[in-house]
């Protein structure tokens, strides 16, 4: 019997090392639901060179997904805040594609959530002076790479389509006129330099503050009316 149990402990020590063991190489638990709207939950991996997400059961198994296959994953951070992910059809123009090309399915993380929220996608640029991250297939799991902004490419969604950030000036800044005024007063006090992605990203970032405030003003209005 105190073999038996000696053994349990062994065994369990042994399991408790392999999951973790699988968590510093990239796997954190989450989930994801599929096309189907079938829900797996367990150890999630995710190789962005790839487009390729995995899910290790609670059986041991591992199945791997394509964004054809899924319609979101997520996984928390050591932050305690939640990575999302989910899979959108981007005109392949906007991923530097030649416009002939058809739409493609690709997985996207949500960077700002808003009126228009913005997402992103790690750089497939090629050449002698580009600087690739160290591993690609994993910099999406590694706990530090959440908050990297150089290695991305960024997309702004205007409720019909998905717009390269590249474009700002000529795409996205008309999108905002209706705060222009106050976009640039923004600007000047927080010395941005909109030349800049993460500049165009605070400002992006204030003007769906104004309109999430506009909207809430709009329903206290409302049920004040209604209140009467």
């Amino acid at each position: 019997m105190k073999n038996v149990f000696t053994y349990g402990i062994l065994l369990g020590l042994c399991l408790l090392a392999t999951i973790t063991g699988a968590q510093d190489k990239g796997w954190y638990e989450g989930k994801i639901t599929l096309a189907s709207n079938q829900t797996l939950a367990g150890l999630i991996s995710f190789n962005w060179d790839g487009d390729v997400v995995q899910v290790r059961l609670t059986d041991g198994r591992i199945r791997a997904f394509s964004p054809a296959q899924v319609q979101t994953f997520t996984w928390a951070t050591s932050t305690k805040s939640a990575r999302v992910f989910g899979a959108f059809p981007v005109p392949a123009k906007a991923l530097g594609h030649q416009s002939r090309h058809p739409d493609r399915l690709v997985f996207l993380e949500t960077h700002l959530t808003g009126h228009y929220p913005v997402f992103r996608r790690m750089q497939k640029k090629h050449g002698f002076l580009y600087i690739r991250p160290k591993r690609p297939g994993n910099v999406a799991n590694q706990q530090d790479f959440a908050g990297d902004r150089d290695h991305f490419d960024y997309f702004v969604y205007d409720g019909k389509a998905f717009r390269n950030l590249f474009y700002f000036y000529r795409d996205i800044e008309p999108l905002m006129a209706d705060y222009q005024p106050t976009l640039d007063e923004f600007a000047r006090a927080h010395q941005l330099n909109l030349r800049e992605p993460m500049a165009q990203l605070m400002l992006i970032d204030r003007y769906n503050q104004l309109k999430a405030a506009e909207l809430k003003g709009k329903t206290d209005f409302i049920d004040t009316l209604s209140a009467q």
